[in-house]
């Protein structure tokens, strides 16, 4: 994948397969290893008016532990997220993502995977976050 190509590129999501979904209560789409969650993020285009956020039902800010992802902060994302949105672990696995919709990338190909990259804030930072 070349640069000039590599920001229409989404990273996809590892999906359990339907043979094995029914034998078991797994979630069925995985999440992101650090170094995937890191190339999606830096996909962003860091919108100077982030539409994502405006589309989201809580104006999370996702523009900016996107950012934060980008630049492997983890720990930061995390505290980000949660400082906004104490559910954050809850509904990274089940919202529906408007933000995604509004992502200036779908209309160049595919959106940013922002509800994948705020499970991958939450996963990979600070374990030991208060929650306020």
């Amino acid at each position: 994948m070349t640069d000039a190509t590599s920001r229409f590129q989404r990273i996809e999501i590892p999906e359990e397969q339907p043979r094995e979904r029914i034998a078991d209560f797994r979630e069925v789409l995985h999440s992101y290893t650090r170094e995937e969650a890191m190339v999606e993020a830096q996909r962003c285009l860091q919108c100077a008016l982030p539409f994502c956020v405006e589309a989201c039902p809580i104006t999370q800010d996702c523009r900016g532990y996107i950012g934060l992802i980008a630049s492997g902060r983890f720990d930061e994302a995390a505290r980000l997220t949660l400082r906004e949105n104490p559910l954050a672990t809850t509904l990274c696995k089940v919202c529906y993502h408007y933000c995604e919709d509004a992502c200036i990338m779908k209309g160049r190909g595919i959106p940013i995977a922002i509800r994948h990259l705020k499970r991958a804030a939450l996963e990979f930072g600070n374990s030991d976050l208060e929650y306020v």
